[in-house]
């Protein structure tokens, strides 16, 4: 449960990626910041909660999620730069920079459904191995 939480945290750290658009400092610098803030509140309660795993979680959640906006955010602008060389001085331009606009606002639910399904293909793939296990025991 505590990886979707993240997977949503990450969303206010999607909007800096589009502002800064510098993936390196974001992703690594930005996520460390939200994971340790994060897991500041965490208290460990043996076995339900493990403080240290769900950093760990956050940090490779939010990574991935970021790493995915910024390049997500990247081909958006690239897609752009190639419209507007291909309608320069015409009306169309208004239509490059509508259709970046749309590319640009869908990132950041693109890339958190992608790592929601994978979250959920973890968790099934850990409930299944569970029991196979019970059952060859």
């Amino acid at each position: 449960m505590n990886k979707f939480g993240t997977v949503f945290l990450c969303a206010a750290l999607l909007v800096g990626a589009a502002i800064a658009q510098n993936e390196e400092a974001l992703c690594g610098e930005g996520c460390n910041l939200l994971c340790n803030t994060v897991g500041s509140l965490c208290v460990d309660v043996y076995p339900l909660i493990n403080c240290a795993a769900n950093r760990a979680a956050c940090a490779g959640s939010c990574g991935q999620t970021c790493s995915c906006n910024a390049r997500c955010l990247n081909d958006c602008h690239a897609r752009k730069a190639e419209c507007e060389a291909a309608n320069a001085n015409t009306f169309n331009v208004i239509l490059c920079k509508s259709q970046v606009t749309i590319c640009t606002s869908a990132c950041p639910i693109t890339c958190a459904g992608q790592a929601l399904t994978q979250n959920i293909q973890q968790v099934l793939g850990q409930a299944l191995a569970g029991v196979t296990k019970a059952a060859a025991a």
